[in-house]
This record gives structure tokens, C-alpha cells and sequence, in this order.
């Protein structure tokens, strides 16, 4: 089930944030810049997921995900730059869809100029862009792993028919 709520609260590091959801046509742009970006590793992913949900036992599983999953994160971690993780987080946090409030202060529009006063260090800017793709992007992604399972295990056993 899809969550059709307009707005999802997260504290990170103390900072409360509010994200609304991204419109359509900004949407699709973050979400093409992503993907090209992170195919490769985006791909790799939905082998994991595939695998993880897969029959079998879950320490199996899990072995056999993380050993998938370690070369994915080198490949993406040495795909990006500071200045591509900084252009990235400006395409993502579009200011009319995140508010910010710490302590004690009032609630303000997260633009870059506030970057310095909303995250306490650059990993929670990484955080909070992960709250950003799952809250957009999420539902979509979600089914696209499915029917990315669907088609990859349709294939395996087109391919051992063929092999048979």
C-alpha cells in the first residue's frame, strides 16, 4: 500500500524536518539524474532485494546480499565526488517541499544558504536525502523491484529451459 500522506516528519540529529512530497515534474527530473547516475549500482541493489527475498534461510540470504551489496557501495562511493554529492543534494532538496526547526527556534525553508544551520554535520545531509528518495520515490521503486524480480526469474527459467 502506497503512503498517501502529504507530509512525513523525521528528526535528524536533533533537527526536525518536514518533507512534502515532490510534484510531478521536478519529481521525474530528480528521478532521471538518479538513475543515471546510480543505475549500475541501482541494479546491483535490485539483485539484492531479489535476493532477500528469495526462499531460503535468512542467514544465507544475508551472507550472499552483503557479498552482493559491498562492491555496489565501492562502485558508487567512488562514482561520486563532493562536488556531485553537493549538486546532487541542491537537485533534491527542493525548497518549497522541506522545512526545517531546531530547538527552541522557529520552523524555516531548507535553502542553501540555511544548509549550515539545519544539519549539524554532512552525513545528516546524506540522511536526509535518503528520507527524501524514500519518501518520493519509494512506492515506485518498490514496484519496480518486483517486476524486476518478476522478469529476472521469468528469464532464469526461460534460460534453463533452453539449457535443458
Amino acid at each position: 500500500m502506497t503512503d498517501t500522506a502529504a507530509t512525513r516528519q523525521v528528526v535528524i540529529s536533533g533537527t526536525t524536518f518536514w518533507l512534502d512530497r515532490i510534484q510531478p515534474e521536478p519529481g521525474l527530473k530528480i528521478f532521471g539524474n538518479l538513475q543515471a547516475k546510480f543505475f549500475p549500482t541501482l541494479a546491483n541493489g535490485l539483485d539484492v532485494l531479489t535476493i532477500l527475498k528469495s526462499p531460503g534461510t535468512t542467514e544465507d540470504k544475508i551472507a550472499t546480499a552483503t557479498a552482493m551489496a559491498l562492491p555496489a557501495f565501492g562502485q558508487l562511493s567512488s562514482s561520486l565526488t563532493g562536488d556531485e554529492l553537493v549538486a546532487l543534494c541542491k537537485s533534491m532538496f527542493v525548497e518549497e517541499t522541506i522545512t526545517f526547526q531546531k530547538e527552541g527556534s522557529s520552523p524555516q525553508k531548507l535553502t542553501p544558504l540555511m544548509w549550515n544551520t539545519a544539519f549539524a554535520g554532512p552525513f545528516d545531509m546524506i540522511e536526509l536525502a535518503v528520507e527524501v528518495i524514500d519518501w518520493n520515490f519509494s512506492p515506485f521503486l518498490t514496484r519496480f523491484a518486483t517486476l524486476f524480480g518478476n522478469l529476472a526469474a521469468r528469464y532464469r527459467e526461460a534460460t534453463a529451459k533452453k539449457l535443458s
